[in-house]
């Protein structure tokens, strides 16, 4: 079976993930050559912030335009097998610097990851795949616009904060678009890009400046906020 087709959109009835409890974990990866920094942002639904994590992996696929799940996508399941390993963390929802199914084929970063480990994930990106009517995106904070294609609602345009550039939201796997939105709206900051999603990303960029030739590969390591 192709992997498009093992992807499950749940429809706007299904319950609210954050009702259930449980850890999202949201990844960011940098590149400096042919070397990935990963980093994880741990949070509990009841708890808050869990911890930060890191992994540095070399790039053993070439990018593709169009393909980047099969660069980026192994890599970042790479880093949740060591989660799982080393700290026993298995999250329940992953937040994901990619698109869902907002993309051309219906397969994002975000869907492909979601169908190889098992877990609902959701795609942020900062720019989308598929056009949308951005003069009907109100400029206030918490609006959203669907993005419809083929006259299906593949995710949404989010405004995070009033008069600035939307984010972009889409179900990955096991997870409906309401809740993507719902989630996602929750996790709103001071910032455009969601807390856990920024401090993710600021660590990778801190690794791929700071980290050099004698930091481990493929360990993993906990990283200060």
């Amino acid at each position: 079976m192709l992997l498009a087709e093992q992807v499950k959109i749940f429809g706007d009835d299904s319950p609210f993930l954050m009702k259930k409890g449980g850890l999202i974990c949201t990844l960011d990866v940098q590149y400096a050559d042919e070397t990935a920094y990963i980093a994880a942002d741990i949070v509990s639904y009841e708890y808050g912030e869990m911890g930060l994590y890191g992994l540095i992996l070399p790039v053993t696929q070439a990018y593709i335009p169009g393909f980047f799940a099969f660069r980026e996508g192994p890599l970042l399941l790479h880093l949740l097998s060591q989660l799982e390993a080393v700290q026993g963390l298995r999250p329940r929802l992953l937040i994901i610097d990619g698109h869902g199914i907002a993309h051309p084929r219906k397969m994002g970063l975000a869907s492909w990851v979601g169908v190889k480990a098992g877990i609902s994930t959701i795609g942020l990106a900062k720019d989308s795949l598929l056009p949308y009517e951005k003069g009907k995106l109100p400029p206030e904070a918490g609006s959203a616009l669907p993005i419809r294609w083929e006259e299906e609602t593949l995710g949404y345009a989010l405004r995070t904060r009033a008069d600035t550039k939307p984010v972009f939201v889409s179900g990955g796997h096991e997870i409906s678009q309401a809740e993507s939105l719902h989630i996602i709206s929750a996790l709103r900051g001071k910032y455009r890009i969601i807390d856990p999603m920024r401090r993710a990303d600021m660590a990778a960029r801190k690794m791929a400046r700071e980290r050099g030739a004698e930091d481990r590969i493929d360990f993993l390591y906990t990283l200060a906020y």
